[in-house]
């Protein structure tokens, strides 16, 4: 059943889809993903990152894992409150990230992420940005530098 409307969930049932109840947990978290660009997955999230939520928001990061981004932007923007489940789990995010793949956090302004990031050492552990526009233009940025050889001229 659909939580919102109760009516029978047709997504529930497909393989590797969430859940019902999964996506109620989602939908409360504000959980959201585009694909902006190949090779280029953002998550979006809000509300509070505590240990109620935490086992939805690791399902959620780890399933996005399983298509292989090179870059996995972790928008915390219009996150409140962000605990040590969160911290932990963005850390085992990272830790699973697929060889080669960047993991890059926005939203880093915001006191409810910037202080736990900080307060615990963890801030330079990730790529962090103030805004996902600013995680956006680095990756393209980057993006675009490793298709120019030293040379100046293109890969091949």
């Amino acid at each position: 059943m659909d939580p919102v409307s109760d009516r029978p969930s047709a997504v529930a049932d497909l393989p590797g889809m969430p859940k019902a109840a999964d996506l109620g947990a989602c939908a409360a978290l504000g959980l959201s993903v585009t694909r902006p660009a190949p090779g280029l997955l953002v998550v979006e999230m809000a509300g509070e990152l505590d240990s109620l939520t935490a086992a939805t928001l690791r399902d959620y990061l780890h399933e996005q894992l399983r298509t292989w981004p090179a870059h996995l932007v972790v928008d915390l923007a219009a996150v409140t409150f962000m605990g040590s489940a969160a911290l932990a789990i963005l850390l085992q995010c990272s830790a699973q990230l697929p060889r080669g793949s960047t993991l890059h956090l926005t939203g880093t302004v915001r006191r409810a992420v910037h202080r736990p990031l900080k307060a615990t050492g963890l801030l330079p552990l990730f790529n962090t940005y103030l805004t996902l526009v600013d995680a956006l233009t680095h990756i393209a940025a980057t993006s675009a530098s490793a298709d120019v050889a030293p040379t100046g001229g293109p890969q091949r």
